[in-house]
Protein backbone atom coordinates (compact mmCIF):
# COMPACT_ATOMS: atom_id res chain seq x y z
CA UNK A 1 0.00 0.00 0.00
CA UNK A 2 1.22 3.51 -1.21
CA UNK A 3 1.42 6.92 1.09
CA UNK A 4 -1.36 7.85 -1.28
CA UNK A 5 -3.88 4.91 -0.65
CA UNK A 6 -2.94 5.82 2.76
CA UNK A 7 -3.89 8.74 2.87
CA UNK A 8 -7.64 8.10 1.63
CA UNK A 9 -7.92 5.94 4.45
CA UNK A 10 -8.53 6.48 7.85
CA UNK A 11 -5.93 5.52 10.47
CA UNK A 12 -8.64 3.52 12.82
CA UNK A 13 -9.35 0.79 9.86
CA UNK A 14 -5.30 0.80 9.54
CA UNK A 15 -4.79 -0.09 12.16
CA UNK A 16 -7.01 -2.76 13.08
CA UNK A 17 -6.21 -4.22 9.85
CA UNK A 18 -2.37 -3.92 11.03
CA UNK A 19 -1.75 -2.23 7.56
CA UNK A 20 0.61 0.54 9.47
CA UNK A 21 2.52 1.19 12.54
CA UNK A 22 2.28 3.66 15.03
CA UNK A 23 5.34 5.47 13.41
CA UNK A 24 3.79 5.76 10.09
CA UNK A 25 0.87 6.53 11.83
CA UNK A 26 2.65 9.53 12.79
CA UNK A 27 4.16 10.18 10.06
CA UNK A 28 0.76 10.26 7.95
CA UNK A 29 -0.92 13.22 10.47
CA UNK A 30 1.96 15.56 9.34
CA UNK A 31 1.19 15.05 6.11
CA UNK A 32 -2.69 15.43 6.48
CA UNK A 33 -1.92 18.54 7.86
CA UNK A 34 -1.08 19.61 3.91
CA UNK A 35 -3.35 17.24 2.59
CA UNK A 36 -6.33 19.26 3.94
CA UNK A 37 -5.88 22.71 3.99
CA UNK A 38 -9.12 23.83 4.32
CA UNK A 39 -9.96 23.23 7.54
CA UNK A 40 -6.85 23.00 9.90
CA UNK A 41 -8.51 24.33 12.68
CA UNK A 42 -10.81 20.73 13.83
CA UNK A 43 -9.17 18.05 14.02
CA UNK A 44 -9.32 14.70 15.40
CA UNK A 45 -6.84 12.49 17.63
CA UNK A 46 -4.90 11.78 14.99
CA UNK A 47 -4.66 15.05 13.48
CA UNK A 48 -7.03 14.37 10.52
CA UNK A 49 -9.42 17.65 9.77
CA UNK A 50 -12.67 16.44 10.40
CA UNK A 51 -15.65 16.25 7.92
CA UNK A 52 -19.39 17.19 7.62
CA UNK A 53 -20.68 13.37 8.09
CA UNK A 54 -18.38 12.14 10.14
CA UNK A 55 -18.97 11.06 13.85
CA UNK A 56 -19.03 12.87 17.14
CA UNK A 57 -17.77 10.98 20.48
CA UNK A 58 -17.50 12.03 24.35
CA UNK A 59 -14.15 13.07 24.76
CA UNK A 60 -14.28 15.64 21.68
CA UNK A 61 -12.99 12.65 19.53
CA UNK A 62 -14.46 12.61 15.56
CA UNK A 63 -14.09 9.79 13.08
CA UNK A 64 -16.20 8.32 9.91
CA UNK A 65 -16.37 5.30 11.47
CA UNK A 66 -19.32 4.90 13.91
CA UNK A 67 -17.66 2.28 15.83
CA UNK A 68 -14.15 4.37 16.14
CA UNK A 69 -14.64 5.06 20.03
CA UNK A 70 -17.59 4.42 22.92
CA UNK A 71 -20.25 6.89 23.20
CA UNK A 72 -21.71 7.88 19.70
CA UNK A 73 -22.93 11.56 20.53
CA UNK A 74 -24.22 12.67 16.86
CA UNK A 75 -22.46 13.34 13.26
CA UNK A 76 -21.00 16.71 12.34
CA UNK A 77 -23.20 18.44 10.73
CA UNK A 78 -21.72 22.54 9.86
CA UNK A 79 -18.41 23.60 10.21
CA UNK A 80 -17.31 27.09 10.47
CA UNK A 81 -14.66 28.36 7.67
CA UNK A 82 -13.28 30.48 10.22
CA UNK A 83 -10.12 29.53 10.47
CA UNK A 84 -9.37 30.92 14.05
CA UNK A 85 -12.90 30.04 15.70
CA UNK A 86 -12.62 29.45 19.15
CA UNK A 87 -13.82 26.02 21.00
CA UNK A 88 -17.49 26.63 20.99
CA UNK A 89 -17.89 28.19 17.35
CA UNK A 90 -15.98 26.06 15.20
CA UNK A 91 -19.10 23.30 14.59
CA UNK A 92 -22.30 22.11 14.87
CA UNK A 93 -23.12 18.47 16.18
CA UNK A 94 -26.72 17.10 15.27
CA UNK A 95 -28.03 13.98 18.10
CA UNK A 96 -29.58 11.50 16.14
CA UNK A 97 -33.21 11.78 17.87
CA UNK A 98 -36.19 13.96 17.46
CA UNK A 99 -39.25 14.72 18.69
CA UNK A 100 -42.41 16.28 17.56
CA UNK A 101 -43.96 19.24 19.04
CA UNK A 102 -45.69 22.71 19.13
CA UNK A 103 -43.11 25.46 19.76
CA UNK A 104 -45.52 26.63 22.48
CA UNK A 105 -46.81 29.74 23.74
CA UNK A 106 -43.84 31.35 25.60
CA UNK A 107 -42.45 34.85 24.92
CA UNK A 108 -38.40 34.81 25.63
CA UNK A 109 -36.87 38.11 26.60
CA UNK A 110 -34.36 37.54 23.80
CA UNK A 111 -34.01 36.34 20.69
CA UNK A 112 -31.32 35.59 18.05
CA UNK A 113 -31.21 34.37 14.19
CA UNK A 114 -27.68 33.14 15.29
CA UNK A 115 -27.55 32.17 18.37
CA UNK A 116 -29.79 28.95 19.56
CA UNK A 117 -27.53 28.40 22.44
CA UNK A 118 -28.73 32.03 24.26
CA UNK A 119 -32.11 31.16 22.32
CA UNK A 120 -32.53 27.89 24.42
CA UNK A 121 -31.09 29.78 27.22
CA UNK A 122 -33.52 32.49 27.01
CA UNK A 123 -36.57 30.39 26.65
CA UNK A 124 -35.91 28.49 29.40
CA UNK A 125 -35.80 31.58 31.57
CA UNK A 126 -39.32 32.27 30.34
CA UNK A 127 -40.67 28.98 31.32
CA UNK A 128 -38.88 29.59 34.89
CA UNK A 129 -40.43 33.00 35.10
CA UNK A 130 -44.04 31.67 33.94
CA UNK A 131 -44.24 28.33 36.54
CA UNK A 132 -43.07 30.98 39.02
CA UNK A 133 -46.34 32.79 38.31
CA UNK A 134 -48.27 30.03 37.44
CA UNK A 135 -48.91 31.56 34.31
CA UNK A 136 -47.48 28.61 31.99
CA UNK A 137 -50.11 26.14 30.68
CA UNK A 138 -48.80 24.39 28.17
CA UNK A 139 -49.97 20.81 27.63
CA UNK A 140 -45.94 19.76 27.31
CA UNK A 141 -42.64 20.51 28.53
CA UNK A 142 -41.10 22.84 26.35
CA UNK A 143 -39.33 21.84 23.26
CA UNK A 144 -36.05 23.93 24.42
CA UNK A 145 -35.96 22.02 27.73
CA UNK A 146 -36.10 19.08 26.28
CA UNK A 147 -32.91 20.39 24.49
CA UNK A 148 -31.24 21.64 27.01
CA UNK A 149 -32.11 18.44 29.64
CA UNK A 150 -30.54 15.94 26.56
CA UNK A 151 -27.97 13.86 28.46
CA UNK A 152 -27.49 10.53 26.19
CA UNK A 153 -24.05 9.01 26.14
CA UNK A 154 -21.97 11.56 27.53
CA UNK A 155 -23.77 14.64 26.44
CA UNK A 156 -23.94 16.93 29.47
CA UNK A 157 -27.02 18.75 30.96
CA UNK A 158 -27.14 21.84 28.96
CA UNK A 159 -24.62 21.22 26.41
CA UNK A 160 -27.55 20.09 24.00
CA UNK A 161 -29.71 23.33 22.84
CA UNK A 162 -32.31 24.19 19.95
CA UNK A 163 -30.66 25.54 16.58
CA UNK A 164 -31.12 29.43 15.65
CA UNK A 165 -32.92 29.30 12.09
CA UNK A 166 -29.69 30.61 10.47
CA UNK A 167 -27.99 27.38 12.33
CA UNK A 168 -30.54 25.29 11.25
CA UNK A 169 -30.18 26.63 7.32
CA UNK A 170 -26.76 25.77 7.31
CA UNK A 171 -27.38 21.95 8.86
CA UNK A 172 -30.65 21.61 6.14
CA UNK A 173 -27.92 22.52 3.63
CA UNK A 174 -25.64 19.44 4.72
CA UNK A 175 -28.59 17.37 5.05
CA UNK A 176 -27.62 15.34 1.97
CA UNK A 177 -24.19 13.90 4.03
CA UNK A 178 -25.48 14.39 7.30
CA UNK A 179 -28.35 11.63 6.34
CA UNK A 180 -25.90 9.18 4.97
CA UNK A 181 -24.16 9.03 8.12
CA UNK A 182 -27.59 9.56 10.13
CA UNK A 183 -28.57 6.19 8.17
CA UNK A 184 -25.57 3.89 9.45
CA UNK A 185 -26.35 4.87 12.93
CA UNK A 186 -30.15 4.02 12.42
CA UNK A 187 -30.99 8.13 13.77
CA UNK A 188 -33.63 10.34 12.49
CA UNK A 189 -33.06 12.06 9.51
CA UNK A 190 -33.26 15.53 8.47
CA UNK A 191 -36.18 16.19 6.94
CA UNK A 192 -39.85 17.34 7.40
CA UNK A 193 -40.40 20.82 9.01
CA UNK A 194 -37.87 21.49 11.66
CA UNK A 195 -38.86 24.37 14.16
CA UNK A 196 -35.63 26.85 15.24
CA UNK A 197 -35.51 28.60 18.04
CA UNK A 198 -35.96 31.68 16.89
CA UNK A 199 -38.99 33.71 17.07
CA UNK A 200 -41.15 36.56 15.94
CA UNK A 201 -43.90 37.60 18.38
CA UNK A 202 -47.09 35.38 17.79
CA UNK A 203 -44.62 33.23 15.09
CA UNK A 204 -41.23 31.22 15.35
CA UNK A 205 -39.24 30.38 12.37
CA UNK A 206 -38.84 26.86 11.08
CA UNK A 207 -37.44 25.39 7.80
CA UNK A 208 -39.73 23.27 5.14
CA UNK A 209 -36.83 20.93 3.74
CA UNK A 210 -38.90 19.89 0.85
CA UNK A 211 -41.64 22.51 0.31
CA UNK A 212 -43.61 22.09 -2.98
CA UNK A 213 -40.24 20.47 -4.55
CA UNK A 214 -38.37 23.44 -4.55
CA UNK A 215 -35.91 23.20 -2.21
CA UNK A 216 -35.91 23.91 1.83
CA UNK A 217 -37.49 27.54 2.73
CA UNK A 218 -37.68 29.32 5.70
CA UNK A 219 -41.18 29.98 6.59
CA UNK A 220 -42.42 31.62 10.19
CA UNK A 221 -45.43 29.25 11.14
CA UNK A 222 -47.95 29.48 14.44
CA UNK A 223 -46.47 27.98 17.57
CA UNK A 224 -49.12 25.67 18.19
CA UNK A 225 -48.57 23.49 14.73
CA UNK A 226 -46.61 19.96 15.68
CA UNK A 227 -43.13 20.11 14.01
CA UNK A 228 -40.08 18.19 14.76
CA UNK A 229 -37.58 19.31 16.70
CA UNK A 230 -33.67 18.91 16.46
CA UNK A 231 -31.16 18.98 19.56
CA UNK A 232 -27.60 20.11 18.51
CA UNK A 233 -24.23 20.43 20.36
CA UNK A 234 -21.46 22.89 19.43
CA UNK A 235 -17.79 22.38 19.62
Amino acid sequence: MDDKEKLEQHPETLLKENKITSRELVEMSEKLKKHYPGLPHVCDYYGYAVDIGWYAFEGHRFSPDPNAYPNLQGVVAWLSRNLHAEPGEQGLIITPDKITKPWGDYCPPYNSLDDGKQNTLSMLKDVRKRAESMSYFGKDLPIALWCAKYCKNGVKPGEGFMPAIHQLEAIVDNSYRVNDALKRINGALIGGTIWSSSETGQRAYCIKTGWLRTGPTIESESKWIDYHVRCVIAF
